[in-house]
């Protein structure tokens, strides 16, 4: 994990994706952005999300292809990707929620193609926690 994490540091470093945390300064109003989104994922979910456990970065379309599809967003292998694109914070929390969902429910041993539903972009749009961004 340590090795991982290192990995990840260097490569935030040379320009293959950036750090996202409540430290950082990459996107204006970060740190409301990730507190909020995880208030909405764990109400999705219905469990607690150790956020300590997931790396965030802003990614470009490549990197976010590594999960095998083109979007907003992807999570794989405890790393959320959000495409750098999304340039409105609330569009942002929305994406982060989604993810930080299916990353929740593989930290807690959920399966989470069981029930799309609990990511439900229409839940997630209405939640009054990323419409306050």
């Amino acid at each position: 994990m340590k090795k991982l994490f290192f990995l990840l540091l260097i490569s935030s470093y040379i320009g293959c994706g950036q750090l996202l945390s409540p430290t950082d300064e990459l996107i204006s109003n970060n740190e409301l952005i990730v507190i909020q989104a995880h208030k909405v994922a764990e109400q999705l979910l219905g469990h607690e999300i150790d956020i300590s456990q997931i790396s965030i970065f802003i990614a470009d379309e490549t990197e976010i292809e590594r999960c095998g599809i083109q979007s907003a967003g992807c999570y794989q292998n405890r790393t959320i990707y959000i495409n750098k694109l999304i340039n409105n914070e609330q569009n942002k929390c929305m994406v982060l929620a989604h993810e930080l969902v299916h990353a929740g429910a593989d930290i807690n041993g959920m399966n989470t193609d069981h029930d799309h539903n609990i990511y439900n972009w229409h839940m997630i749009l209405g939640h009054k926690d990323c419409t306050i961004l």
